[in-house]
């Protein structure tokens, strides 16, 4: 048992209000220090914060609705329903109301603002919450998106709107028991509660979240936000009602007082388990691999116990040594619901203001977190404590300043600003990306993971994990003869495409609708293809040892090999008889310009991939999480790029114009079309059309490649 003095209040549970808000505060300050998707995301980032951003993401909120349960009980037990409820929509509900609609809204605003690619053509908040709120009426189920995109999101306000349906779930159950004529009996005080009751509850409690874990894999259960009220998110729900239920059993059971609280004996009980389903996940993994159904049973049993362990060592470890009066524990706890309302946003007012600083991610993270809790406190105590009403005002306030004024914009903002007419003589502002795969190819279906696509005799190809597919012009698709799996592909004109597989390369034959394997110089794989526009290509073979070369194949079979260490995407660029190229390990586009040989002689840097963290051209960290993935060039020698941000524009010497959003992480990019210039575009899942106001360059005639041999 704890050496907690027996006492009628429980003053450990005020430090535990208190400091697991503090923990939310900084758990936010930490995100985008940690490379998540979040709306200040920094490229200065430690695997210290990914670390800690990966246990408290779930772990924290646990704690909170363990203690909300517990605390609901005797609130219940002393109103009726419908005063009990009353009084939760009031505490719960107007808060809510204000967040989502004033508050929340400011943060991806924010985001709009740090990143700087999207919304650029106005500044005005107005505009944007007008999207932003418009959005709730786009689909019943919405999306949850941590992006600059103006999607509605309940921000960290869901929280209260699920534990207002958890508080009615438990005020009808409470009904229903005494319909039933069962009460709630009041345990014996004297009756001792051992180390493994409590741990007992705890794994029961497991069980119930495993599997309902387990039910919502089964029925595959969405997750976004609801009808505008209740973000849905069944795994969720499976654990957090479960902790509130525990919660709630705990008060029954009177837990925590009398020196009646689980101890170290409880949490070593629990290690114990959580020990045991950690090896046997390990186990699963080595003996059948990330695909097995087992690993994600173990995994999920893993992932709660570690929540639960962790709700109870925290409870223990601060009821074993914080179960005494304070005032400043009491004022700290007495502001802690208020503070949990406006920290977030004031958070990303100081990460903005440290955004541009080229410091250590740990300083960045002291100079947002301490003052972003220094004055959330404040407001708490000093506005929404004591001026309600006041604060309320002020909140509006603040939404109709920015509608008047929104925020300043960036150096980078104003560059792009200045450019968007450039960007749209290129990209119409009205061009929307047009899914394609909406129509049945002839073999019935359509693979997945496109990681290739380009355009040759009014034909669209595309490479997937189940083969070659093409689609007309007519928008029929058809599944061709060749490789099982293919990576790349790329456009050789008279109906040949060079074709990449896992491990082969091949030329594929339409009019035949065979493929000519090539034999390949040692053991590794194709990873990128590029047409020279003359019945030859570009091809990058990384060896099985990692050492990339670029190999010039000429359309009479004769290869050039290059030993420059370029491992990424490229494209040709006719305009300047060069081959723009990626490398993986930098964000820099080179530009290796041809020799009248074949060979390539030159490398200098041409451009800088964007990133979305609002530090264009600077030196950042973090480099691999924005890899190009594929390149094209237009006519006018323009570049145009993908990679996670969406699609990048260039102009000819190398200035970002601007960038499209695209509803999926794109994979390729080609031009096509009968005049080419629709700019289509390949993802995992998808293809899209967008259509452009330039083109891309057509190959060269066959009289211009035979007299090239």
């Amino acid at each position: 048992m704890s050496g907690a003095p027996a006492t009628s209040r429980l003053y450990f549970f005020d430090n535990v209000r208190y400091l697991v808000i503090i923990w939310v505060t900084l758990f936010h300050v930490a995100s985008g220090l940690a490379g998540h998707q979040e709306f200040i995301r920094d490229s200065n980032t430690s695997v210290v914060f990914s670390v800690f951003h990966a246990y408290s993401v779930t772990v924290m909120m646990a704690i909170m609705f363990f203690t909300a349960g517990y605390f609901s009980t005797p609130s219940l037990r002393n109103r009726r329903t419908g005063l009990f409820l009353k009084n939760k929509l009031v505490r719960l509900g107007l808060p809510w109301l204000v967040g989502v609609l004033f508050l929340g809204p400011t943060m991806p605003y924010m985001a709009y603002y740090s990143r700087s690619f999207a919304g650029l053509s106005s500044d005005s908040y107005w505009d944007f919450w007008q999207r932003y709120m418009g959005s709730i009426f786009d689909g019943w189920l919405l999306p949850i998106n941590f992006t600059a995109n103006p999607i509605f999101h309940q921000q960290h306000f869901w929280f209260l709107s699920v534990l207002f349906v958890f508080f009615v779930a438990h005020a009808l159950l409470r009904d229903a028991r005494a319909c039933w004529g069962l009460t709630d009996a009041e345990p014996a005080v004297e009756r001792a509660v051992s180390q493994w009751d409590f741990a007992r509850a705890f794994l029961l409690t497991a069980l119930v979240a495993i599997v309902g874990f387990a039910l919502c894999n089964q029925l595959d259960l969405p997750s976004g936000t609801f009808a505008f009220f209740f973000k849905v998110s069944a795994l969720d729900v499976a654990l957090y009602g479960s902790v509130y239920a525990l919660g709630a059993y705990a008060h029954a059971r009177r837990w925590y007082t009398n020196s009646q609280a689980p101890g170290w004996k409880a949490v070593g009980f629990i290690a114990l388990f959580l020990l045991g389903v950690a090896l046997s996940t390990a186990a699963v993994f080595f003996q059948s691999g990330m695909d097995s159904p087992l690993l994600m049973f173990f995994g999920s049993a893993a992932a709660v116990l570690i929540n639960l362990l962790s709700v109870l060592g925290f409870t223990s470890l601060i009821h074993h040594h914080m179960n005494t009066p304070s005032h400043i524990n009491e004022r700290f706890a007495a502001n802690s619901y208020s503070v949990y309302l406006v920290q977030y946003p004031v958070v990303l007012v100081f990460r903005l203001m440290n955004f541009s600083w080229e410091v250590s991610p740990f300083i960045k993270f002291i100079t947002a977190g301490v003052p972003a809790l220094v004055v959330s406190y404040l407001i708490s105590e000093y506005l929404i404590g004591r001026r309600p009403p006041l604060a309320v005002f002020a909140t509006v306030g603040m939404h109709a300043t920015l509608c008047l004024f929104g925020l300043p914009r960036t150096d980078f903002s104003h560059q792009l600003l200045d450019r968007q007419a450039q960007f749209h003589a290129v990209i119409p502002a009205e061009a929307r990306p047009v899914a394609l795969l909406d129509e049945r190819m002839e073999s019935g279906g359509w693979g997945s993971s496109m990681t290739g696509i380009t355009w040759q005799d009014g034909e669209l190809y595309f490479g997937s994990t189940e083969g070659l597919q093409a689609m007309r012009t007519e928008g029929i698709w058809k599944m061709l003869e060749g490789e099982e799996s293919i990576r790349r592909v790329a456009a050789l004109g008279q109906g040949l495409l060079a074709v990449a597989g896992d491990r082969t390369l091949s030329i594929w034959h339409s009019d035949t609708n065979n493929a000519q394997e090539i034999n390949l110089s040692g053991e590794g794989i194709v990873n990128e293809l590029v047409s020279d526009g003359k019945g030859g290509f570009f091809y990058e073979f990384v060896s099985h040892k990692g050492n990339a070369t670029l190999v010039h194949r000429h359309s009479d079979d004769a290869e050039q090999v290059s030993s420059l260490p370029i491992a990424g995407a490229g494209a040709l660029s006719t305009t300047h008889q060069s081959i723009l190229w990626t490398a993986d390990s930098t964000l820099a586009v080179y530009r290796l310009d041809i020799s009248a040989d074949g060979a390539l002689r030159v490398r200098n840097s041409f451009a800088e991939v964007f990133m979305a963290d609002g530090k264009y051209g600077r030196a950042r960290p973090d480099p691999m999480q924005h890899t190009v993935s594929g390149l094209t060039v237009d006519r006018e020698g323009r570049l145009f790029l993908v990679n996670r941000v969406g699609l990048q524009v260039f102009d000819p010497t190398g200035a970002l114009l601007g960038v499209v959003q695209l509803p999926d992480q794109p994979t390729d990019c080609t031009f096509g079309g009968p005049d080419l210039s629709t700019l289509y575009i390949a993802t995992k899942d998808q293809v899209y059309a967008l259509e452009t106001r330039t083109a891309g360059s057509p190959l060269a005639p066959l009289d211009e490649m035979i007299n090239d041999l």
